[in-house]
């Protein structure tokens, strides 16, 4: 009887299930059926679009206007070409594109040079040479480099000649290390020795401020020239990074007042209160002594 029944309640749950089952399969399911076989491709991109400057080389120093720009990118579709010049505090003046340089194409793999006249494009100073490259496929690129164009520069309203001295400024842009100066006379001769400074902040350029005594060379009053010539490198060495001219009056001090008297006595250099003097005081012997043989005369007679 027990077993009997097991058997009963056995086939009425395979009922059950089979009732279910019928009837869960004729939902709907939301799938979209698909016949034969499916194939998924999943592509992993390889970034290979870059863009590389060849030259210059981070951290040069140009002491020369023409630089040459060489770059090179591969698989591009637009490389493009910035330059950008900095103050001497580090931040940025201006930023431009060399839109005549610019790189355009589907698929573009190559190297590009020039040549840029700083004098031209910006004039002396520290620049940031960018390139830009958009890709065909996947993330741009870019690559920096920082240069210098060095030179230095003087005016003449900053020149001034207090009490024997010669005292200038010179401005110098990053990249010059060094400055030698020295003073001409007015038919190009030498006239002092040559002074070398060291300047203060060579990584962002600046100004010295400079001085000369010029008693030390008893130097006469008229024009001189100062000729100051900028270093790349410390202590007057490496190349040249620019030259000054300045050219200024002097008036020594205390300059004697020589007559001009056209004997031997105006090369002594005496002056003409010393001139004065000396001839009141020979006037004085002389007459002296005129009247001493005047007197000796008379007695003699007597």
């Amino acid at each position: 009887m027990h077993i009997a029944k097991k058997q009963l309640l056995g086939l009425g749950g395979l009922a059950v299930v089979a009732a279910m089952t019928a009837f869960a399969c004729t939902l709907p399911t939301g799938a979209v059926p698909v016949k034969g076989n499916v194939e998924i491709t999943v592509e992993v991109y390889d970034n290979d679009s870059v863009t590389r400057i060849d030259r210059p080389l981070d951290g040069d120093v140009f002491t020369g206007p023409n630089i040459t720009f060489q770059e090179t990118h591969s698989h591009a579709k637009i490389v493009q070409y910035y330059l950008a010049k900095y103050n001497t505090d580090g931040t940025k003046e201006w930023e431009k594109e060399l839109t005549e340089y610019r790189v355009t194409g589907d698929d573009v793999s190559g190297h590009t040079e020039f040549i840029l006249d700083m004098d031209e494009n910006g004039g002396p100073g520290k620049y940031h040479f960018i390139s830009r490259l958009t890709a065909p496929l996947g993330p741009p690129d870019e690559d920096v480099v920082e240069f210098v164009y060095a030179s230095i520069s003087a005016d003449e309203h900053d020149v001034s000649t207090p009490a024997g001295k010669v005292d200038f400024r010179v401005d110098y842009t990053a990249g010059v290390k060094s400055l030698a100066y020295r003073v001409y006379d007015k038919d190009n001769n030498p006239v002092t020795d040559q002074f070398i400074a060291n300047t203060d902040d060579p990584e962002n350029g600046g100004y010295m401020d400079l001085s000369i005594d010029l008693t030390d060379y008893n130097l006469k009053s008229g024009d001189y020239t100062i000729y100051i010539v900028g270093y790349s490198g410390l202590d007057g060495t490496g190349e040249v990074a620019g030259t000054a001219l300045l050219t200024f009056t002097y008036t020594a001090p205390d300059s004697p007042d020589v007559p001009n008297t056209g004997s031997i006595l105006s090369a002594l250099n005496i002056s003409r209160a010393d001139f004065l003097i000396t001839g009141i005081i020979g006037f004085t012997a002389i007459s002296v002594v005129a009247l001493f043989v005047v007197a000796r005369t008379k007695k003699c007679r007597k």
